[in-house]
């Protein structure tokens, strides 16, 4: 879409600065100076390592006529669109530019602490056997089979490429759109003008708070998804929230939706009970009104009965039968790096995502009754990222493992031995601490015992490490199995 500067002064109330030409054409947009062409608008983010105001002039440099910003003193004699936020703007602005593709599809966002990735491909994978074709965006990537496949990225993409993603999707005939919000993305305005149908609740637990500051900072930033869900344009405005996590329960006090409660609590509209596992499947019984029905599934461990749970919320809410749902469940297939069972030879190996205190004991207590032997938990912390949880998981898998290894998990710019230390100050004593992740993974390898289960928590479906400001390949899996494949080599 071509915008004149007129109309954009009118959808993001621009104040005009330093003789603008109203009447231009502008073709495209970025928030990236490196990524403007001829005729394009630049929007300056304030960032926290960069503020796009520093870099105005690249932006002409590169094509761009024009810019969007909030300090008019960056612009020197450039042509400027003065405005209040230009988060919002950018993303009001790539909303139009696209199409308003949301307002064109069902959309429905998840967001949480953990579990967002796993009903992200719920959803996604059982709108595609009921024959919906589908964009699904979030931690695993962005695909919508035969128009996109995109494995890297923010979990929830910025504003320009995400709108693009949503109308490229819909104009190959994609009729519905599930993403992950991350609380980053939605405190950043990233998914301000997406035009929501539902949103999924699924937990608030500490994470992020070198972001947020406190958990309540945390908590309003979840709350801006169900915020957008009211004011939007759309008939359903669902809320499907886990009224198991107090966070859960004020929210169950948000006007203009239709609320759905789902958790193992008593008052929960799909109730959640006796939940077994196995190490390769678990069942339980689900209730929904008068309804109850026992669940079998792939899906191991209570938070997973959960996930499960507030996907059936979705379809539920959207007037699908009960029972034609419980249908589909045994087709849908794992989710990649969430509990995934890697092999074993007499003993149990599993990667998980697991990288805060509640996905850590979560995963812990999904397995903490499959051992037969020792339960083993290999982990560490990420640098440059909340300190404060580095002991809190320590504890977790102190209290939750017999057996426990403490090694790097993109360490960034920290000196990993500094992340360990955090980790140590709790006072566990590790049965082994080596930085070298692999070589950590080989000698847990070389540890365990017939019945033993080991958890190698932290990365999941990750393929690297980021050491300094560099991505290195590492896949634990891989890891592992060459570990394995040493194990049996030797007599």
């Amino acid at each position: 879409m071509i915008l004149s500067v007129q109309e954009i002064v009118e959808i993001i109330g621009a104040k005009p600065r330093n003789m603008v030409q109203m009447d231009l054409q502008i073709t495209g947009l970025s928030a990236n100076s490196a990524n403007c062409k001829r005729g394009f608008v630049f929007v300056a983010i304030p960032g926290v390592g960069a503020d796009g105001h520093d870099y105005i002039n690249e932006a002409f440099s590169q094509g761009a006529v024009i810019a969007v910003v909030s300090d008019s003193s960056k612009l020197g004699e450039r042509p400027g669109l003065l405005v209040e936020d230009t988060r919002k703007s950018l993303s009001k602005l790539a909303s139009v530019f696209a199409g308003e593709p949301s307002k064109k599809l069902l959309c429905i966002g998840i967001t949480g602490t953990n579990g967002k990735t796993t009903i992200n491909l719920l959803i996604y994978n059982i709108l595609q056997l009921l024959g919906e074709k589908s964009i699904r965006i979030g931690t695993l990537g962005t695909f919508a089979e035969g128009v996109i496949d995109r494995k890297e990225g923010l979990t929830t993409p910025d504003p320009v490429t995400l709108h693009e993603d949503l109308a490229l999707a819909f104009s190959s005939g994609v009729k519905a759109a599930v993403m992950e919000a991350s609380s980053h993305a939605l405190h950043q305005e990233r998914v301000s003008e997406v035009d929501f149908d539902i949103g999924v609740y699924t937990n608030l637990t500490r994470d992020h708070l070198d972001y947020h500051g406190d958990m309540e900072n945390y908590f309003k930033a979840k709350l801006k998804l169900f915020e957008l869900i009211s004011k939007g344009s759309k008939s359903h405005k669902l809320g499907i929230i886990n009224i198991d996590c107090p966070y859960g329960r004020r929210l169950m006090g948000t006007k203009g939706l239709k609320l759905i409660s789902y958790g193992t609590a008593e008052d929960a509209m799909l109730r959640i009970s006796d939940i077994e596992s196995s190490s390769s499947e678990s069942s339980f019984c689900i209730s929904y009104g008068s309804l109850k029905r026992k669940i079998q599934t792939k899906f191991i461990g209570r938070h997973n009965a959960s996930n499960i749970a507030g996907t059936l919320g979705v379809f539920l809410g959207l007037g699908y039968e009960f029972d034609a749902l419980l249908s589909v469940l045994p087709k849908l297939p794992q989710v990649p790096g969430r509990l995934e069972y890697v092999a074993g030879e007499g003993f149990d190996v599993f990667v998980d995502y697991a990288h805060t205190p509640d996905a850590l004991e979560n995963a812990l207590g999904a397995l903490k009754n499959l051992s037969k032997g020792n339960l083993w938990v290999l982990f560490g912390c990420g640098g440059d990222r909340d300190k404060g949880k580095r002991p809190q998981m320590a504890e977790i898998a102190a209290r939750n493992a017999d057996k426990i290894v403490v090694t790097s998990d993109n360490p960034r710019t920290e000196d990993p031995q500094d992340i360990i230390n955090g980790i140590l100050s709790s006072g566990i004593k590790p049965d082994i601490v080596n930085p070298d992740r692999r070589e950590a993974i080989r000698a847990a390898i070389r540890s365990v015992r017939r019945g033993d289960v080991l958890l190698v928590a932290g990365k999941g479906h990750e393929d690297y490490q980021i050491i300094g400001k560099t991505k290195i390949h590492f896949s634990d899996v891989e890891e592992i199995r060459k570990a394995l494949a040493e194990r049996a080599s030797k007599p």
